[in-house]
């Protein structure tokens, strides 16, 4: 509920930036209220929601043996 509130705060005070500011303060002032509620949404997030799922395990070994860096370099030919 409380999540819903900001989520509706946060669309209202973004119109009215929009609104009153002229040429492109608007743009600024809303990308700050994005971010200061995106900021204000993780502290009511519990701690197991902010890690990345996607997060390599490097304590693995197949990380280390190389096929993660080949994964991420592209293999160049030479003519």
């Amino acid at each position: 509920m409380l999540l819903l509130f900001l989520l509706l705060l946060l669309f209202f005070l973004s119109g009215l930036v929009f609104f009153c500011c002229p040429g492109g303060w608007d743009f600024i002032l809303s990308a700050l209220l994005l971010s200061f509620f995106d900021w204000i949404s993780l502290l009511f997030l519990p701690d197991d929601e902010l890690t990345c799922p996607f997060e390599p395990d490097f304590a693995s070994s197949d990380v280390f043996e190389g096929s993660f860096t080949l994964m991420l370099l592209p293999e160049i030919s030479w003519p």
